[in-house]
């Protein structure tokens, strides 16, 4: 009688154990931890920007850059803040240093250099790394004689 009152008391307490650890090993993560690990992310695409490319006070080109981001909500600063704005000029700054070294042409590698500099940028102004990533949907090179005004002047 007695080891059998023993062997239905392991039996409860095992059953209760495992029932216990599976719901502890099966349970949602606390709020601190699941926005660590899920972040927010959102796409934002700028408008089309041109930068002209001016040395010795003559306009060569302009350089047409339109980036789309990918950017974690979670880490922006306040949440009803319009992001647009915030990627756009820093898009406009990078064009600038960029073309402030009077190019006639775009490299290959200059793009990844590019992408990297607006993702600074904009971190820069976050505080955060809040820009996950960049992507260039146009990175283009006009030089000046192509531009509509100057076909007519020029013939």
């Amino acid at each position: 009688m007695m080891k059998l009152l023993l062997v239905g008391l392991l039996g409860v307490t095992a059953a209760g154990g495992g029932v216990y650890l599976s719901q502890a090993l099966n349970a949602p993560a606390g709020e601190g931890e699941s926005a660590d690990h899920e972040p927010q992310l959102q796409q934002i695409s700028t408008e089309i920007t041109a930068v002209p490319v001016v040395i010795d006070g003559r306009v060569l080109g302009y350089l047409v850059v339109r980036a789309s981001s990918t950017i974690d909500i979670s880490k922006v600063p306040s949440p009803d803040m319009i992001l647009n704005p915030y990627i756009s000029d820093s898009v406009f700054r990078a064009a600038f240093e960029f073309s402030a070294n009077g190019m006639r042409e775009i490299r290959v590698a200059e793009v990844k250099s590019f992408a990297d500099t607006v993702m600074k940028l904009a971190n820069e102004k976050f505080g955060k790394d809040a820009v996950k990533a960049v992507n260039l949907e146009q990175f283009n090179f006009v030089p000046a004689s192509q531009i509509r005004g100057n076909r007519f002047q020029a013939g």
